[in-house]
C-alpha cells in the first residue's frame, strides 16, 4: 500500500484527548486538544472492513465520554476502544448502534422502511410486519448484553443524561404526509416517546402503558429515522456549525464537521477537491478561538502517516482484466453524440480532442479523459477517477459521464492558473 495519510472525520472529545477518526481506515489519532499534538494512534484493524462500494449503513462512531464505540458496518461487531486499542467486542445479531451513556452502547434495529403512497389522502393502516416488536441490546463496557423488547417500531434513540428515550411509531390519525412530487408522497407515522431510567432495572419489555411519556412530549423537535452514521460527511454538526463558523476566516476551506474540545470550537475543514475523483480528500483539524482570525491547525491533513495501522491491500482480483476491459469500452464514445450534437448546432464543439484511456496499475488504475474546453484555451482539462478502493476492491464509476457533464455545464472548471504543465485536473 502506498502511503497513507489520516483523513480526518469524526472529532470525539473523551478524557484522553480529542479522538480524530479516519473517514475510511479503522484508525483514530488521539490529540492534546490545546496543542494538537498526537498523544497516541489506536487501531482496529482486527475488525473487519466493511462491504466494498460503501453499502448501508456506513461506519456507525460514538463517543461515550471515557471510550469510542463503532461498527464498521451494519453486520459487523460493536467494538469499544480505548488508548489501548479494542476492549471488548460484541455481536449485535444485525443491530444497529444508535447512542451511549458512560461505559453502555444501545443498540436496535434498522429504521423502518419508508412508506410511499399514490393519491390518497388518509394515511394508511401499518401493515402486518411493520407492527412486529422490536428489539434493542444494551451493551456493557466489558461486551456484556440485555435485550429489551418495544412494542412499536423504534423511530430513534437518543441518550440524555439520566435516561435512555426511545421514540416509536404509533398507528393513529396524528400522522401525516409529505409530498414528494406528483402525486407521490412519503407516509409520516405518528411518534411517541418512551423513558427507560438510566438508574432503574432493564426490564425485558417496554411500551407506551410502562415507560410511555404523555402526548406531545418530544425529546427533540422531529428526529430522523436511522441511526447517527458517519457517511463521509456530519451534515448535523456542520449545520448546526455553518451560522457560527462563518465568523472565521478558514480560506478556500469547505466547512466538514463540528465538536467542542478543550472548551472551544473544533471543526474539520477540506480543502479544494483533489484528484482523481474518489480519492481521499485532505481534511485539516481546526481549532477556533477569536474571531476572525484566530484558526489554529491542530492537525494538518498532510501531518500523519497512518499507513501501518490500516487494513491490508486485497488479493487482486479475478476479474479485473475483465472489469477494465469492459469500463474502458463503455466509455470509450461516451461524448461522441455530444459533440455531434453542438457542432450540429453551431458548427464550433465546446469539447476538442477527447481521449479516453486507462492509466496506472492495479489499484491505482483510474479511468481518465483528457480533452480540450472553449473556455480554458491552451489548455489540456484532465478527469480521472479511480476504478479501484483503497483496498484495491472493484469500485465502479457510476455515474461518471454525469458528474463531468454538470461540472462542464456549470461552467464549474477551476480556473486557468491552477493548471500544472498545460495540464488542468478536474
Amino acid at each position: 500500500m502506498t502511503t497513507r495519510l489520516l483523513t480526518a472525520g469524526d472529532l470525539i472529545e473523551l478524557e484522553s484527548g480529542l479522538w480524530v477518526v479516519d473517514i475510511v481506515q479503522p484508525v483514530a489519532a488521539v490529540l492534546d486538544p490545546p496543542s494538537g499534538d498526537v498523544r497516541q494512534v489506536v487501531s482496529w484493524f482486527d475488525v473487519a472492513p466493511p462491504a466494498a462500494r460503501g453499502g448501508w449503513p456506513a461506519r456507525q462512531v460514538l463517543g461515550d465520554g471515557f471510550s469510542i464505540w463503532t461498527k464498521e458496518s451494519g453486520i459487523g461487531p460493536l467494538v469499544r476502544l480505548t488508548l489501548d486499542g479494542i476492549a471488548s467486542a460484541t455481536w449485535t445479531d444485525d443491530l444497529l448502534l444508535w447512542a451511549c451513556h458512560p461505559g453502555v452502547a444501545w443498540c436496535g434495529p434498522r429504521p423502518a422502511r419508508q412508506v410511499l403512497d399514490h393519491g390518497a389522502a388518509a394515511v394508511p393502516p401499518r401493515e402486518m410486519e411493520e407492527a412486529n416488536p422490536s428489539r434493542l441490546l444494551r451493551v456493557g463496557a466489558d461486551g456484556d448484553t440485555t435485550s429489551v423488547r418495544v412494542n412499536h417500531p423504534v423511530r430513534s434513540l437518543h441518550a440524555a443524561d439520566d435516561a435512555l428515550l426511545v421514540e416509536v411509531e404509533v398507528d393513529d390519525e396524528s400522522g401525516r404526509r409529505r409530498r414528494l412530487g406528483t402525486d407521490t408522497s412519503e407516509v409520516i407515522r405518528a411518534t411517541r416517546w418512551l423513558r427507560l431510567p438510566r438508574d432503574a432495572d432493564i426490564p425485558n419489555f417496554i411500551g407506551i402503558d410502562s415507560h410511555g411519556m404523555p402526548p406531545g412530549w418530544a425529546a427533540v423537535e422531529e428526529s430522523q429515522p436511522g441511526p447517527p452514521t458517519f457517511h463521509r460527511f456530519d451534515h448535523e454538526a456542520a449545520s448546526a456549525a455553518r451560522p457560527w463558523a462563518a465568523q472565521w476566516d478558514i480560506g478556500t476551506r469547505s466547512l466538514r464537521s463540528a465538536a467542542s474540545a478543550g472548551g472551544r470550537p473544533v471543526v474539520t475543514a477540506e480543502h479544494e477537491r483533489v484528484v482523481p475523483r474518489n480519492a481521499a480528500p485532505l481534511i485539516d483539524v481546526l481549532a477556533l478561538g477569536a474571531p476572525p482570525d484566530e484558526v489554529t491547525v491542530l492537525l494538518a491533513a498532510d501531518a500523519l502517516d497512518i499507513t501501518g495501522h490500516c487494513w491490508p491491500l486485497v488479493p487482486r482480483p479475478l476479474d479485473t482484466d475483465s472489469y477494465l476491459q469492459q469500463v474502458l469500452s463503455a466509455h470509450q464514445d461516451v461524448y461522441g453524440a455530444y459533440l455531434e450534437e453542438v457542432a450540429g448546432g453551431s458548427g464550433q464543439p465546446d469539447m476538442r480532442n477527447l481521449r479516453t484511456r486507462l492509466v496506472g496499475d492495479w489499484p491505482d488504475t483510474v479511468l481518465e479523459w483528457t480533452f480540450t474546453w472553449y473556455t480554458h484555451p491552451g489548455l489540456t482539462v484532465r478527469h480521472s477517477i479511480r476504478l479501484f478502493d483503497e483496498l484495491g476492491r472493484i469500485q465502479k464509476p457510476e455515474y461518471a459521464e454525469v458528474h463531468l457533464d454538470e461540472t462542464l455545464a456549470g461552467g464549474g472548471l477551476p480556473p486557468a492558473d491552477r493548471a500544472r504543465d498545460g495540464i488542468l485536473d478536474i
